[in-house]
């Protein structure tokens, strides 16, 4: 399903890709129908087009097109049942992108990326899905995949600015407080269970000194933001297999912190490779604040 906006433009595109038939086919076929047929068609025709335009695929950069902006369309503030928001325009969970973290949460010298959004079953991927954990299979965690309306961004650093950590957000509506609720007790179990895991190789591997990658993840705070929360630490270190040791390098560490916040039935979850937990829980605080 695409993000309604553009219709026009869209409209134009689909109509183009039609192969109309030459001229004196289209008059003997008239001659063939009966008034009411002729008045139909172009009904059909249109209703045709609009399904096209609202249940199409992915459009560009594999997420869905703008949201409607300006114009009589519903505002992304219009809550879901408002005159002015027709029920039929807006699939069920649907936000608008101001709802996501905005660069003024994070502070002066960012601004706004990799804005993209999906309808449901188009977006597999979640920030707790480690499947190189080899409990991770065994747990089965699916309740993220049954969002009914999913958004991210990334909040960015400008280049012509010396600020740092550059924070990635995705936000995910569900069917119900019940569902949303479920999301962040699989969160949980999921550092739980992959508290510490590994897997051979890593950039720094090499044939001389074979590598190992180890991931260490931890519950740093909960329920600082929001409905519920949790600020999780994942560490990522590239140590020689056969004796433990860091591999050399500035990059045999790598740290990550994530934010998970639960309002109502939305679940948006934060990540940044900054390791300032302080920041994040500030920076979590203002996100729930917007949901």
């Amino acid at each position: 399903m695409r993000d309604p906006a553009k219709l026009p433009d869209l409209m134009a595109r689909d109509l183009a890709a039609v192969d109309w038939l030459a001229p004196g086919q289209i008059r003997g076929r008239a001659r063939r129908r009966t008034i009411r047929n002729v008045v139909a068609a172009p009904v059909a025709a249109l209703l045709v087009v609009a399904s096209v335009w609202l249940l199409a695929g992915p459009g560009q950069g594999g997420g869905l097109a703008e949201d409607p902006v300006g114009g009589n369309g519903p505002s992304a503030s219009s809550p879901p049942n408002s005159p002015s928001r027709p029920a039929a325009s807006l699939p069920a969970g649907w936000f608008g992108p101001e709802i996501l973290l905005q660069p003024q949460d994070v502070g002066p010298g960012y601004e706004l990326g990799n804005e993209n959004a999906y309808a449901p079953g188009e977006y597999p991927a979640w920030p707790f899905a480690v499947e190189q954990c080899a409990a991770y299979a065994g747990l089965g965690v699916r309740a993220f995949l049954g969002y009914t309306w999913m958004r991210h961004n990334t909040v960015a650093r400008r280049a012509d600015t010396a600020t740092k950590g550059d924070v990635h957000a995705e936000l995910r509506s569900y069917a119900g407080v019940t569902a949303a609720k479920q999301v962040v007790s699989d969160a949980r179990e999921v550092v739980t269970a992959c508290r510490e895991y590994s897997y051979d190789g890593g950039e720094g591997s090499t044939e001389e000194r074979p590598g190992k990658v180890v991931h260490t993840s931890t519950i740093v705070d909960q329920d600082f933001a929001g409905d519920q929360s949790l600020l999780v630490r994942r560490v990522t270190r590239g140590v020689d297999a056969r004796t433990g040791e860091l591999l050399p390098g500035n990059q045999s560490v790598g740290v990550e912190l994530l934010a998970v916040i639960r309002v109502q039935d939305r679940v948006e979850v934060l990540q940044t490779d900054q390791d300032d937990p302080d920041r994040l829980r500030a920076i979590a605080a203002k996100a729930g604040q917007r949901l």
